[in-house]
């Protein structure tokens, strides 16, 4: 539609996420799906054509052309539903939001209008009006006046039955929308003239105890923040929420006041949306806990003029009271609710956790155990020298055997007998390291360099008598087995290695070093069950250790031929092999 020569001409432009998507100051724009519209939208909730904006001599309108998920013009606080109820149309003014499409995630277009009569910045004036709220209500009840307000009900039958169908309701109400529900079935129960209710809930605030109302923090008292949960009609159809006038928003909110209205038509004549949603009368009541306004309450009719009473309003401001209090409650037994699914989420992974620890520590050597647990947030891993024994271990002939036993038999027997050197090994305080086949990898370490070489030798000596012992056993059901050993003292380089492959990173906690090399090459020349350890063990253990000088030993990659001595089973008297000093 066109302005007419003498009407004042409008500019308007139309904005999604600051790009301008069309302009006009006379032109009729039209918004939908279609790549024919002036303003194509690519969303599938929105329809072909789903709207247009137009002008009058009044200004801009926008119509809904009753497209398949709607339209609504949010303005402030105030979002309206241009449907039926509004004739599907709709007066635009300056910083009106369009929102089309899906309600949970809609098209949002903003709109910029100013009349090319207006200086330039210039805007109609805001949903607001600064005169005293007494021009716009007949009666207010305070917070504070609680008591008075229950004495002046006094023996009122309605309001006694009321609140105890309120009390008898709620009490089985298992969450926050079957009880807000509940309350509206009451209200239009026990207000006849109530033809729609809405609750608007606010932002959570801490629980801090008061009597008073407490102040309120600019940045959770403003309009927008209070969302409508509940909109309900007398019909039982779900209703539009009821706006809510900036004027009566204000008051509740920063004196904590439940208001009465007789006549919004010529109360809140700049509150466009009241008018439009027809709400003549009604009744705002805060939802206060301790902690400060929790929502708001609006109760009203949209037909009668004077609809409510003050002993309505008195009625309303202790429903109000109850229903903030059953929601701290509910809010209260919610987040308790929540705080036992994490706790019993928080102990399943503990056991989880406790259940990989005890799968993975089977694999992981003692030592690393020991570090982690010291310090689990940072375990120090890292390769450093250290003074240690190690022990290498195998089984002689262990080829010959897996050729003449099958598969089964041949890992049975190398099961138990590693199986029964744990003990020992354990006892000894030995930490093995790592396993292969038919050997084993042990380190000792302790604080006295003496310590751990002999413990090395005493865990060789027993685990060769526990050999011996399960031959004994198995004496004409299995073959003997010997199990050879070597055992090497001096530095090590003991820590975490990392193993770096296309696949990915592998970390090998493991004592290496020529020690190591050599150790490994003892029992290699170690058969029928021998003991063969090197000149530093020799010497830490040749005190009380009865030894047998093999003689120097050329082992391979070792430079120069290496004293080796053998370990005697019975120690007595002086010893074959060097002295410890």
């Amino acid at each position: 539609m066109t302005n007419g020569p003498t009407s004042p001409r409008f500019h308007l432009d139309v904005v999604r996420a600051g790009r301008i998507l069309g302009s006009s100051a006379d032109r009729l724009i039209a918004i939908g799906r279609d790549p024919q519209c002036d303003i194509p939208l690519s969303d599938p909730h929105v329809s072909l054509r789903h709207g247009e904006i137009f002008f009058t001599d009044k200004g801009a309108a926008y119509r809904d052309l009753k497209s398949r998920n709607g339209s609504a013009v949010r303005r402030g606080a105030d979002t309206t539903r241009i449907d039926a109820t509004v004739g599907h149309q709709f007066p635009l003014r300056d910083g009106d939001e369009l929102r089309l499409g899906n309600p949970l995630e809609p098209i949002v277009l903003q709109i910029r209008l100013t009349r090319e009569d207006q200086p330039a910045g210039s805007a109609p004036p805001a949903e607001h009006d600064d005169s005293p709220v007494e021009k716009h209500v007949t009666g207010y009840n305070h917070y504070a006046d609680i008591e008075t307000i229950r004495g002046r009900l006094g023996d009122d039958k309605r309001a006694l039955q009321c609140l105890y169908n309120l009390l008898d309701r709620l009490t089985a109400a298992p969450d926050r929308d079957s009880m807000l529900k509940t309350v509206a079935r009451l209200l239009f129960e026990s207000f006849e003239s109530a033809t729609h209710v809405t609750v608007y809930l606010g932002p959570p605030q801490a629980s801090t105890p008061s009597d008073l109302v407490p102040a309120a923090r600019d940045e959770d008292l403003k309009a927008d923040r209070f969302k409508p949960v509940l909109a309900a009609a007398r019909s039982g159809r779900t209703g539009s929420p009821s706006p809510l006038s900036r004027v009566l928003f204000e008051r509740i909110t920063m004196k904590g006041e439940a208001l009465l209205f007789e006549d919004a038509l010529k109360s809140f004549p700049s509150s466009e949306s009241m008018v439009i949603a027809r709400v003549v009368s009604g009744l705002c009541v805060p939802l206060r806990d301790r902690a400060g306004i929790r929502g708001i309450l609006q109760i009203d009719n949209r037909t009668i003029t004077g609809a409510f009473t003050e002993v309505d309003l008195d009625l309303a401001t202790l429903v109000g009271n109850h229903v903030a209090l059953v929601l701290t409650t509910l809010e209260m037994y919610e987040h308790v609710v929540q705080l036992n699914r994490d706790l019993c989420d928080a102990l399943m992974r503990i056991r989880l956790l406790d259940t990989a620890k005890d799968h993975l520590s089977r694999f992981v050597p003692e030592a690393v155990r020991q570090i982690v647990e010291k310090s689990p947030a940072s375990p120090k891993l890292d390769m450093a020298d250290s003074d240690a024994t190690v022990l290498f271990l195998d089984i002689g002939g262990y080829t010959k055997l897996s050729e003449k036993l099958d598969r089964d038999t041949v890992s049975f027997l190398v099961e138990r007998y590693f199986s029964s050197f744990i003990d020992d090994i354990y006892r000894h305080h030995g930490d093995i390291n790592e396993t292969a086949g038919d050997g084993l990898m042990i380190i000792f370490r302790s604080d006295e360099p003496v310590d751990h070489a002999r413990s090395a030798v005493s865990a060789a000596l027993d685990i060769r008598q526990r050999t011996k012992q399960i031959n004994r056993e198995a004496e004409g059901k299995t073959p003997p087995i010997d199990v050879n050993m070597g055992i090497n003292t001096g530095t090590v380089l003991l820590g975490s290695r990392r193993i770096q492959g296309i696949a990915g990173a592998r970390w090998t906690y493991t004592a290496t070093g020529m020690v190591t090399n050599v150790c490994a090459r003892l029992a290699a020349h170690a058969v029928q069950g021998q003991i063969m350890i090197g000149p530093e063990t020799a010497k830490r253990v040749a005190a009380v250790t009865k030894l047998r000088e093999v003689g120097p030993v050329q082992f391979k990659n070792v430079a120069q031929p290496l004293p080796v001595f053998e370990v005697l089973d019975q120690p007595s008297g002086p010893a074959a092999g060097p002295r410890a000093k």
